[in-house]
């Protein structure tokens, strides 16, 4: 997990998972470009731990590339 990949690479690569991603790409609106995977799985929990082995600074992003359930609300 050496590499730094995009939004749309990452979508692909772990679709259906949560990514923690930290050496952040951010645009002008300050959202994620792209950045280096820290860590993945199907599980928010075990995504969000893997945060507090990074050393700081933590400057860290968790993107999910699950589709939501039925009734689930979204807010971007």
């Amino acid at each position: 997990m050496d590499e730094i990949l995009t939004v749309a690479e990452l979508r692909s690569r772990y679709q259906g998972e949560w990514v923690l991603l930290t050496d952040l790409e951010l645009d002008e609106h300050r959202r994620v470009r792209a950045g280096r995977v820290v860590a993945h799985d199907t599980d928010r929990e075990k995504v969000y731990s893997a945060g507090f082995s990074v050393a700081p600074p933590r400057h860290l992003a968790a993107l999910c590339f699950k589709e939501p359930e039925p009734g689930t609300a979204v807010a971007f």
